[in-house]
């Protein structure tokens, strides 16, 4: 399978644990793929067009958990929990 440069936008993305930097990393991923498409030589390669249709669906996933997502970290919840 072939790697592509922008994938490891995408993966720091799925990766980012940190959800204040989540949003960007997003957003980052979503501009390197709009710039290789507007590159246009994607265009004549339909593995990565079918590569990058994924991506940009998985990322609107992921964005839309991000909107989801409690304000407030994990070690806030797990703090919550034993005080209970």
């Amino acid at each position: 399978m072939r790697v592509y440069d922008w994938t490891k936008f995408y993966e720091a993305a799925v990766l980012e644990t940190d959800f204040t930097k989540r949003p960007e990393r997003v957003a980052q991923a979503q501009e390197v793929i709009r710039q290789r498409l507007a590159e246009g030589s994607a265009a004549n390669d339909g593995a990565e067009l079918a590569a990058i249709d994924k991506t940009l669906a998985a990322l609107s996933v992921l964005e839309t958990e991000v909107l989801l997502e409690k304000p407030y970290s994990w070690r806030e919840v797990e703090e919550r929990e034993t005080a209970s």
